[in-house]
């Protein structure tokens, strides 16, 4: 805690710290523990740069995020409601679920391929409406080979926030 740098679990849906009040969607950010700002403003200039570097400090840091969760803070429900990790999919494969959050902005479901679980391809969206609990879309399943794959139900909100549940299905056309 007195060093220049922390890592600090952030609710990615509200960019605020993370802790009991939202714990489903996080990431750990990485920021200065500088308490004067124009100390914070110089490290981003050419010779702070090169200072921070020299002492292995990031090469972007910024103050870390003063407000955190609370128990009013309303969070984002993203879930697959008929697809659960390790269901096994074939032809016209309904999806649904459930997006709804403030700040909303769009989703997408995406596809991987368990080989290439990072290497994510949009199969439906973006859309601009919350979905409350219902069809999020259909996918022609026969268009991709048979195989592992990671789905994702990927949410945007307006304030560069996001959030999103992964599960792992199986192909399995004729």
């Amino acid at each position: 805690s007195n060093s220049f740098v922390q890592a600090i679990s952030i609710d990615t849906w509200s960019g605020m710290r993370a802790n009991q009040f939202c714990p489903d969607y996080t990431t750990t950010g990485t920021f200065a523990s500088i308490g004067d700002s124009s100390a914070v403003a110089w490290l981003h200039t050419p010779e702070g740069q090169a200072y921070a570097q020299s002492i292995g400090l990031p090469s972007r840091l910024s103050p870390a995020p003063s407000a955190q969760c609370d128990a009013n803070t309303i969070n984002p429900q993203v879930r697959f409601t008929n697809i659960t990790d390790g269901q096994q999919l074939a032809g016209q494969a309904q999806i649904q679920g459930v997006v709804t959050g403030p700040n909303f902005q769009s989703f997408r479901v995406e596809i991987a391929p368990s080989t290439a679980p990072d290497a994510w391809e949009t199969i439906a969206g973006p859309f601009g409406a919350q979905q409350p609990g219902g069809v999020l879309a259909t996918w022609d399943t026969t268009t991709r080979a048979n195989g592992a794959y990671r789905m994702r139900l990927n949410v945007a909100a307006t304030n560069g926030g996001f959030a999103s549940k992964i599960v792992n299905v199986g192909l399995n056309n004729q």
